[in-house]
């Protein structure tokens, strides 16, 4: 994905090009590309290791306008006690690329992961607020 004015172009890689590793984990880039043309890297930020299966659900919805952050789906890896098994739960996440930090915004009040999926998101222009939805159709804003 690229931003507005094709500045910061975002993808996911299955391993981390920068370093030898195996094919076990998803890395979200983002690049930049500056006034002489050249492209810098400008975060990296890293999937889950040996959950191939969950980080590849993965994806960026959004770059907001003033290409300081990137909303995207993160897949996070949810045991169920009951069949023993891996769910995967998708939450809506923003991505600072000035702090390089990651904000699960779709997580619940009391700041425990929703039960619930997120689908679909928006960013507003400054990035400061952002608007998704849950698997049950139900729409948020923060």
């Amino acid at each position: 994905m690229a931003s507005e004015d094709g500045k910061i172009i975002t993808f996911n890689s299955i391993s981390d090009p920068f370093q030898n590793h195996h094919y076990s984990e998803f890395h979200l880039l983002a690049f930049r590309v500056n006034d002489n043309h050249k492209v810098e890297l400008i975060a990296n930020f890293p999937g889950y290791l040996n959950y191939l299966a969950v980080s590849a659900h993965d994806r960026v919805l959004r770059i907001s306008a003033n290409n300081r952050y990137i909303l995207g789906i993160k897949a996070f890896p949810l045991p169920n006690t009951s069949t023993n098994a891996l769910d995967i739960i998708e939450q809506c996440v923003r991505y600072d690329l000035k702090t390089k930090k990651i904000d699960i915004v779709s997580e619940a009040k009391s700041g425990s992961m929703k039960n619930t999926s997120t689908r679909f998101g928006d960013i507003s222009g400054d990035g400061r607020y952002v608007a998704f939805d849950d698997a049950n159709g139900r729409l948020f804003l923060k």
